[in-house]
């Protein structure tokens, strides 16, 4: 609960926390705006890092959705299965992923009692009957459909897959006729396990979003919320990334933007109204119920508090978190955010492998060989040269978890300095602004950041040994 315990400034899991509260706290109606569900053209695919906000967002634009509604989650009870390695493109999938998607929509609604049995009873007849060649890979389990996937993605006749569809569109024409539908689908990689591992999976995904989105009867939204990993995985190896790169929204955030997250939980503990963060000023009042000093102190103790920010506002509720636990009653101050930093920088240097651990293994290991001992700031042609005489050719490397993958061992020390960028360990140095980093901007080119003054993240450097 918000304001006491482990937790004063409220859960960094937003799945966790109480839908009303949430809802109080929420301060991005802007980024609302911009996704389907609550705007007819926004976008389809939200994709973020951990803590960017996507299960907040999609949380919230379902609890003002007007109309029936489906959040499907890791705590969801509907099927979940192992992603199969099939050769299918991404378009043949598609349409199998799109009428899984469906099925579970069909069933939840049966759950809820929007559909009676005996209606879809009619439907899931004719559904088993359909899959001539997938007739094992369906049976009926208390009036539901069970899919063993090794068998339904291995369905190469789209005829079939159509059939089921339509069978299943006409069930949702009748039962919702002209009433608007929300389905949410967050945590993916959880029930679609091993997701991250097959981009055209991935990719299918995003496409099947799209087409169930192009339906107008019935009207139904669908919004996905895709982790910055899985869909990096798409991203370097894509078939047709040019038919949904344009539904895509990337969550970003600035100064501002987790100081108002950070005050609105301040607000719904201190029984205040909500706040319009337009400038630090407007903070003020809110932060010196929790931090200590004038308002410059308390600005120079928020920007430290932020520098340590990889991915957003989890980052900066989790470590004012933490700095309660150690200081209960105490307001905030800069000294305890130093002290706090050393234990908060060795969690997210490993904190690396929940993001990005299945596309690069071991890379905290590689983080840890490349920078301990060398410095904060440096030009790019600097670590390039680093990277190729102490680590790419240093005969030891071989040895080490990192030097056993292939993504490490079919690398170049260019295309290094770019995936430490992507995955936010380093960053473009700007005088007189804030470094930019990916979760700023992720379309920095390879020779952008070559020609490029670098500087290693702040959230890093105590872990790695350097102030």
């Amino acid at each position: 609960m918000a304001g006491s315990g482990r937790m004063y400034f409220g859960d960094v899991d937003a799945s966790s926390e109480d839908s009303a509260v949430l809802n109080r706290q929420f301060v991005g109606d802007e980024r609302l705006k911009r996704v389907i569900g609550l705007s007819s053209d926004g976008a389809e695919i939200v994709i973020g890092l951990k803590g960017t906000g996507k299960t907040a967002l999609g949380r919230v634009a379902f609890e003002r959705f007007d109309g029936i509604k489906w959040f499907r989650s890791e705590k969801s009870y509907d099927a979940r299965f192992e992603v199969p390695a099939t050769n299918l493109r991404s378009g043949v999938l598609m349409g199998m992923i799109k009428l899984f998607i469906i099925e579970q929509f069909v069933e939840q609604l049966t759950r809820d009692g929007a559909i009676k049995h005996g209606d879809l009873d009619k439907w899931v007849k004719p559904f088993k009957s359909i899959f001539i060649r997938a007739a094992k890979a369906t049976e009926i389990n208390a009036g539901f459909v069970k899919i063993k996937p090794s068998e339904f993605f291995s369905v190469d006749s789209q005829e079939n897959v159509r059939a089921a569809w339509d069978s299943a569109i006409k069930l949702l024409n009748d039962v919702l006729q002209t009433k608007p539908s929300f389905i949410v689908l967050d945590d993916v990689d959880t029930y679609f396990v091993g997701l991250e591992n097959h981009p055209r999976f991935i990719e299918g995904l995003c496409r099947a979003v799209r087409e169930i989105n192009a339906l107008t009867s019935p009207p139904i939204r669908c919004l996905l919320l895709l982790k910055q990993g899985v869909w990096r995985s798409l991203f370097e190896r894509p078939e047709e990334y040019d038919k949904i790169k344009h539904s895509m929204e990337f969550l970003r955030w600035d100064l501002l933007g987790c100081v108002s997250v950070l005050c609105n939980r301040i607000a719904v503990i201190r029984d205040k109204p909500k706040a319009i963060v337009k400038s630090m000023k407007d903070a003020q009042q809110l932060l010196r119920f929790e931090f200590d000093g004038d308002a410059d102190v308390i600005v120079k103790c928020i920007e430290e508090i932020f520098s340590y920010s990889v991915n957003g506002p989890r980052d900066v509720i989790d470590l004012c978190n933490s700095i309660r636990r150690e200081y209960p009653t105490d307001k905030i101050t800069l000294a305890m955010v130093t002290e706090r930093a050393t234990r908060f920088s060795e969690e997210k240097l490993y904190a690396l492998n929940g993001d990005f651990g299945h596309i690069y293994p071991e890379i905290p290991q590689l983080v840890q060989a490349v920078f301990q001992g060398f410095k904060t700031q440096f030009g790019a042609v600097e670590l390039r040269d680093r990277l190729e005489e102490g680590v790419l050719n240093d005969p030891k490397s071989a040895k080490q978890g990192f030097g056993q993958q292939s993504w490490f061992r079919d690398a170049t020390a260019n295309s290094f300095v770019k995936k430490f960028f992507d995955v936010g360990v380093v960053g473009i140095a700007r005088p007189h602004r804030e470094p930019l980093f990916a979760n700023e901007d992720n379309s920095v080119s390879q020779n952008v950041l070559l020609n490029s003054q670098l500087l290693l993240h702040k959230a890093y450097r105590l872990a790695l040994g350097l102030a």
